[in-house]
């Protein structure tokens, strides 16, 4: 992690920070997230103006499903306000890396003006992506990365997330003991980052925590499976964190219950949760969970590209701040601007 060296004395005020934004935001007056522009670097090629009176823009996911489904109407939503058209595409899961390779090769030829893709794969898009510019077609990026920064892209901020949520973990274990990191899809770049963080956490000030990183695939099967591999082969684990809030949270608490376990005998924290997750840290479950923002991501990609169409150069990253959230907090939190109220 190339910031390491810099953050030894960051996480502490991170925490100070985090616990000071969920106050506000429990007392039901604080707005959506706002988002936190980087200066905008030297533009690559982008961005390209569009004069069309209904611009298109195809919108490709590696999944749909509960928040994924939010960001594509928070897309939807946003587009009608503008003016523009817009269709998704769904890889069918983040394995499915030629599909979405496909998928961008085909809204360039068909004359897409721009396309924003929550990237499967952050090297394998590199080409497609570069081709896509080479044609003239705005795109941007959510969540995952390209693995070079060569588009603007929108996401969470997952290396802080580790931060908080290292920090949390290690306190509740009491800074020792084995933990089980349920990480996000193999080489994607957003769970990278975030394994980065927490790591980094545990390395320079919890040496006596003994971690277990695994990256099976995001879903709840998959969950189950490594959970109840790891806590059968390790019955002295004392925390778990969980990447995938919104795809995972199920299968690791049955493979809690099923190894055991009371609720908060095991200590648990989450990213990306959605509300389904929460009802498990008013059980008890869980500790700690930091919703995702897939509406906030969602409407500023498209105001990012409504941007590029009048040939604005818009910010290379833009990170969308989370909140952390415990069991006393969830009844009375504003979630305004993360989820979408189908």
């Amino acid at each position: 992690m190339g910031k390491r060296n810099k953050k030894i004395f960051v996480g502490f005020s991170i925490i100070v920070a985090a616990i000071f934004v969920a106050g506000m935001v429990l007392s039901g007056c604080a707005p959506a997230p706002a988002p936190a522009p980087a200066p905008a670097p030297e533009a690559k090629g982008w961005p390209f103006v569009v004069t069309k009176a209904t611009p298109r823009i195809a919108y490709l996911l590696p999944n749909v499903g509960p928040w994924y489904n939010d960001k594509w109407a928070a897309i939807q939503d946003e587009c009608a306000k503008l003016g523009f058209e817009a269709v998704m595409f769904n890889a069918g899961g983040y394995a499915n890396v030629a599909k979405q390779v496909a998928q961008v090769e085909d809204a360039v030829a068909a004359g897409y003006d721009g396309i924003i893709i929550h990237v499967t794969s952050g090297s394998a898009l590199i080409p497609p992506v570069q081709k896509a510019l080479e044609a003239g077609v705005n795109v941007s990026t959510e969540h995952s990365p390209l693995a070079e920064p060569m588009v603007p892209h929108i996401w969470e901020d997952p290396e802080e997330a580790g931060h908080v949520l290292g920090y949390l973990l290690a306190n509740l274990i009491g800074g020792e003991g084995e933990v089980f990191m349920l990480n996000g899809p193999p080489g994607q770049m957003e769970s990278l980052a975030e394994e980065e963080g927490m790591t980094w956490v545990f390395d320079s000030f919890f040496p006596n925590i003994k971690y277990t990183g695994e990256w099976p695939a995001p879903d709840n099967p998959s969950a189950l499976k490594a959970t109840e591999d790891y806590l059968t082969a390790h019955p002295n684990t004392k925390g778990i964190y969980i990447w995938g809030g919104s795809v995972q949270t199920e299968g690791t608490i049955k493979a809690v219950q099923a190894a055991g376990y009371k609720p908060g005998e095991l200590k648990i924290v989450a990213s990306y949760s959605i509300p389904t997750c929460h009802d498990k840290v008013k059980e008890g479950w869980i500790d700690y969970v930091m919703p995702g923002c897939p509406v906030t991501v969602g409407r500023t990609s498209i105001q990012n590209m409504a941007r590029m169409f009048k040939g604005e150069t818009v910010p290379l990253e833009v990170n969308v701040p989370m909140v952390v959230l415990g069991q006393n907090d969830i009844d009375n939190w504003d979630d305004t601007g993360w989820y979408w109220r189908f």
